[in-house]
Order: C-alpha cells, then structure tokens, then sequence
C-alpha cells in the first residue's frame, strides 16, 4: 500500500508505503518527504516509486503495489497516458525489473488508510 499527502501552498508531499507479508503482517514501513510536488497525483506516483526504490534490494521478489488512485494505477498499468507522470511512470518501469512478479491495483481509500494516515503524518511532522 501507498499513498501521499500533499500541501498545495508549499507544494510537498508526505509519501508513505506499507508492506505486508500477507494480509495481517506488516513487514516494512516507510515515509518521507518530498519538495517541488506539484500534484496530489504526483505525490502518489513519487510514493510508489519510493516503495519501489526502498525494497527492490531487500529479498522481495513478489510485490503487489495498491493505490487508491484509479488515475494513477492506471497510468502505470499503460491505460491512460498523463503527461506530468512521464518519467516517474518510466522509473517505476525500470525498478520492476527487479522484481520476479510485480502487479499494481486500485484499491479502496478505506483499505489504504494505513498508508494514508503515515503519509499525513510525516507531512504534519515535516512543519516542526
């Protein structure tokens, strides 16, 4: 799972992704933050591709990225071009031939809360 949190006024993002081992056990978490973000759709294209970057070298041959934005799974999956996604969407391309079985889908906003909730969090925690 991941999501992004984004501020308009000063165009950052919090990125978050949580990985799971199955349904119920988290293996790996992660977060951070990100400058010069100029859309919410954005920040969720840098979040997954962050995921990516972050365990493309840690013995996870199998992943399936989730997103509760149908926009993007669906720019990754060669459904709709975006223009603003370009090079992330050819990033995240080349971290999945790291993987042996890479997969993306849509899922619900209320099953990805837990990204969701880490994503906003990081972003609050950016301003102290």
């Amino acid at each position: 799972m991941s999501d992004a949190a984004w501020e308009a006024t000063r165009f950052r993002a919090g990125l978050a992704w949580v990985i799971k081992g199955d349904l119920t056990s988290e293996v790996r978490r992660g977060s951070s933050v990100q400058d010069f973000v100029n859309s919410p759709l954005v920040g969720e294209a840098l979040a997954i591709r962050e995921c990516l970057f972050m365990v493309a070298n840690q013995g996870i041959s199998n992943l399936w990225c989730c997103s509760d934005n149908l926009t993007l799974i669906r720019a990754i999956t060669h459904k709709i071009q975006r223009k603003e996604l370009q090079g992330i969407i050819k990033d995240i391309h080349n971290l999945a031939s790291a993987f042996v079985s890479l997969d993306f889908f849509h899922v619900s906003r209320e099953n990805n809360e837990e990204a969701d909730a880490l994503a906003k969090a990081v972003l609050r925690n950016s301003h102290m």
